[in-house]
């Protein structure tokens, strides 16, 4: 458990716009020719929501753990929001995001890399107490 760890909303850290712009694009902007950073930026301004999708979350600590944190942070504000079922796409984390309830729907390839397309549904993933508290995450922490 990370005590420190924080999970937040990309609209409350604005100021984090470009760091994210430049990372998304080191890791994926080979995937779209017409990518840039700054392209990346416009898309994220429109990610600034706490309420409507399409939404961005940060996690604010340099961890391995944070990933994990983040994916179970992400399916409970799918749930929140009434979005079922959810899904992303990976080249490289199956069984990361397997082990966190995610189902492998198809496999298939973009550009020349193949690629896991994966789902979840977050009703019945991100186990729910009666009163409706993730049971993902410690209270007030946001952390697994």
């Amino acid at each position: 458990m990370i005590a420190d760890l924080r999970i937040e909303y990309l609209a409350d850290h604005p100021e984090l716009l470009p760091h994210i712009a430049r990372w998304q694009y080191g890791e994926w902007g080979h995937l779209n020719p017409g990518d840039s950073i700054e392209r990346r930026i416009r898309t994220l301004q429109g990610h600034l929501n706490r309420d409507c999708i399409p939404i961005t979350l940060v996690a604010l600590l340099d961890s391995v753990a944070v990933g994990s944190a983040l994916v179970r942070r992400v399916v409970d504000e799918a749930y929140r929001l009434k979005i079922s079922p959810i899904f992303l796409f990976t080249w490289d984390q199956e069984s990361l995001y397997g082990s966190l309830g995610w189902r492998v729907r198809e496999r298939t390839r973009s550009g020349k890399s193949e690629i896991a397309i994966m789902e979840i549904t977050p009703k019945e993933e991100i186990g729910l107490t009666p009163d409706g508290i993730s049971t993902n995450f410690v209270e007030g922490t946001g952390t697994s």
